[in-house]
């Protein structure tokens, strides 16, 4: 998650009856409309005129690839479905009676704050899922501990019926952590530049962590990866530990 996303999340305070929700759009190359994205790019352009860029030519370059619709392949397709998103996003807040708070993507991944009840939440999904044809929304729902992107965003009680939102450093079950072993015969600046990504982690893990245990328990878990990785010495050494 980035850093200003993270603001916008930790340290509000909601109802303690909050459900946290995050979903994942599916789908969503294959049945983008060639003539609604050629048009939310066109504005797009608009939005941020350039004299020295060719839009024109742009645009019809465009048109011609997108003949077969949007391959996930092209270099440009991420870009494009997130313009076509907004659009999509735009849609998700109009038309139902309970909008989300705190909506926000990065690519494919949604996340936001439901104040109303599961069943509403379910009527929502049922909802987006007929906003687009073919784009199908799957949402996720926690009542107090979820996770998005590399950070877990949980709820700590703070008094009768509310809670504050807090995060913390998010290791997926598929990370197994397989980093270059210490013995092993690559050039020495190699290992080197491995630490020095591995100190850079501690930066991230500070931004996200609402709490020094949270940091710590981040912190933990990097070094013992170090460890079983035979590069443990080296990495506290540089940290003067």
């Amino acid at each position: 998650m980035f850093g200003l996303e993270i603001d916008k999340v930790r340290g509000l305070t909601f109802p303690s009856n909050t459900l946290l929700v995050t979903g994942d759009v599916t789908g969503l190359y294959t049945n983008m409309n060639i003539d609604l994205t050629l048009n939310l790019v066109r504005e797009i352009l608009k939005k941020y005129p350039d004299p020295a860029r060719p839009d024109k030519q742009l645009l019809t370059l465009l048109e011609l690839t997108l003949i077969c619709s949007t391959a996930m392949g092209k270099d440009y397709a991420p870009s494009l479905a997130n313009i076509f998103l907004i659009y999509f996003d735009n849609l998700a807040h109009q038309g139902f009676y309970i909008s989300p708070e705190l909506h926000f993507r990065f690519l494919y991944d949604i996340h936001f704050i439901w104040l109303g009840t599961r069943k509403e939440l379910q009527e929502y999904e049922q909802y987006l899922n007929t906003l687009m044809p073919g784009i199908k929304i799957t949402l996720i729902v926690r009542d107090s501990v979820i996770e998005f992107l590399d950070t877990i965003i949980y709820k700590v009680p703070t008094s009768p019926g509310l809670c504050v939102l807090r995060t913390r450093v998010y290791f997926k079950p598929t990370d197994t952590h397989q980093l270059l072993h210490g013995s092993s015969f690559h050039p020495r600046h190699t290992p080197k530049g491995i630490l020095k990504s591995q100190l850079i982690q501690l930066i991230r893990f500070k931004r996200i962590s609402s709490t020094k245990i949270d940091y710590n328990n981040a912190c933990t878990t990097l070094c013992q990866t170090l460890k079983n990785r035979g590069t443990a010495a080296a990495f506290l050494g540089a940290l003067n530990i």
